[in-house]
């Protein structure tokens, strides 16, 4: 088992292994309450951290968010608010979990992240990342002629804190086929979309 363990060592000592790691955090402290609410000396703090990690043609990426209030204990929360899986390999792209996506002109579906920015719900004085993205899977396949891309999944509800269940954040069911094809520098496109 010793001889084992250290074939193994050695084998991935002299391996070589490229990865690449990526991250960015966000924090934001508040002291102070709206004018005419109490306590008037709030105290909170949010916190945001995305963390990727990229091999080859497979990526990993996450966001954990944290939120503190002194005062409204209630509304405290930890929690990873998105986690992805994603291959990607020439013309072929799969992702697992978390992503965004826009079919034609955005009409019909429309996700989207406003980096850097924070919201904060009025009634419950909590505060998260301002976007709206799908949980679920998506592929896309493109070539010089067309471009197919399929996506199963639940709409984010913008309006719902992180403190909410899930189903009250995640309420909304979208499938969608989006086909867009290019013939003589003309583009086209066929969505089929069921909400």
């Amino acid at each position: 088992m010793r001889y084992l363990i250290l074939l193994l060592a050695l084998t991935l000592g002299f391996a070589r292994l490229s990865a690449q790691v990526s991250g960015y955090g966000l924090s934001e402290y508040q002291y102070g309450n709206l004018p005419g609410e109490r306590p008037k000396d709030l105290s909170t703090l949010y916190n945001q951290l995305n963390i990727s990690y990229k091999q080859g043609n497979v990526r990993l990426a996450g966001r954990f968010e944290t939120f503190h209030s002194m005062a409204f204990t209630d509304s405290n929360y930890v929690r990873p608010t998105q986690l992805s899986f994603q291959y990607k390999k020439d013309n072929f792209s799969f992702t697992l979990g978390n992503f965004y996506e826009t079919l034609g002109k955005g009409l019909l579906l429309r996700t989207y992240e406003i980096t850097g920015s924070i919201f904060e719900t009025r009634a419950e004085r909590v505060r998260y990342a301002f976007l709206r993205d799908l949980r679920g899977a998506h592929g896309v396949y493109s070539s010089k002629y067309f471009e197919i891309k399929a996506l199963r999944g639940k709409m984010l509800d913008t309006y719902f804190a992180p403190i909410n269940q899930e189903e009250a954040r995640r309420n909304d069911f979208v499938e969608a086929i989006d086909v867009k094809g290019n013939y003589k520098g003309q583009s086209h496109w066929v969505n089929c979309n069921e909400a």
